[in-house]
């Protein structure tokens, strides 16, 4: 089952996971929706999110989510 914390990371969570240089990107951003992209496996992956004042959301369904997670590992 997804909750919306599957949706959502703070910038803090972001810092910790994934180091200052990326929360400093989203930080320098203005909000609102945006696409990102990352290289996973080899692959380039690309995500629509949500930039908000102390987080990022991902703007997709619950069973892209499933997938997304899937790729990354």
């Amino acid at each position: 089952m997804t909750t919306k914390k599957d949706f959502m990371l703070t910038f803090a969570a972001i810092e910790e996971k994934f180091g200052a240089g990326l929360t400093k990107k989203f930080k320098e951003a203005k909000p609102g929706s945006a696409v990102i992209q990352f290289e996973a496996n080899q692959q380039l992956l690309s995500v629509t999110v949500w930039i908000g004042v102390n987080n990022v959301s991902l703007m997709i369904s619950k069973e892209e989510i499933r997938d997304f997670l899937f790729l990354i590992q």
